[in-house]
């Protein structure tokens, strides 16, 4: 029996990002769009990452990037409650000083609707 995959939903919010699911292969061309659209508004993104299951070396690449991209215009995007098994692949990948990870393993999330 094939596995079901657990699509990605991204929302916008003011600060950012509402993600859940998981960003891999399967889903990372639309994580790096909306992404690549919040990083163009300027400022900080916060990435709010508390539903997120999984993210692979793709989404690696596309933060890593994306992460960049925000500081060369003097902003930054921060990766807000990511799990800690998503912590941990970060800094097992050597790119955690490239990303700035804050409030690791936090399991408020702002809801994926708008209250309304």
């Amino acid at each position: 029996m094939a596995e079901l995959r657990t699509r990605l939903a991204i929302r916008a919010v003011d600060d950012g990002l509402v993600l859940r699911g998981e960003i891999d292969g399967d889903t990372v061309a639309d994580f790096d769009r909306a992404l690549a659209e919040s990083v163009a508004a300027g400022g900080i993104v916060r990435l709010h990452l508390q539903e997120v299951t999984s993210i692979d070396t793709e989404a690696l690449r596309v933060l890593v990037a994306a992460a960049g991209r925000s500081r060369s215009r003097d902003g930054d995007v921060v990766l807000d409650g990511p799990t800690s098994e998503i912590a941990s692949f970060v800094r097992a990948s050597g790119l955690s000083w490239l990303l700035t990870m804050i409030n690791i393993g936090a399991t408020s999330a702002i809801p994926m609707s708008p209250p309304g």
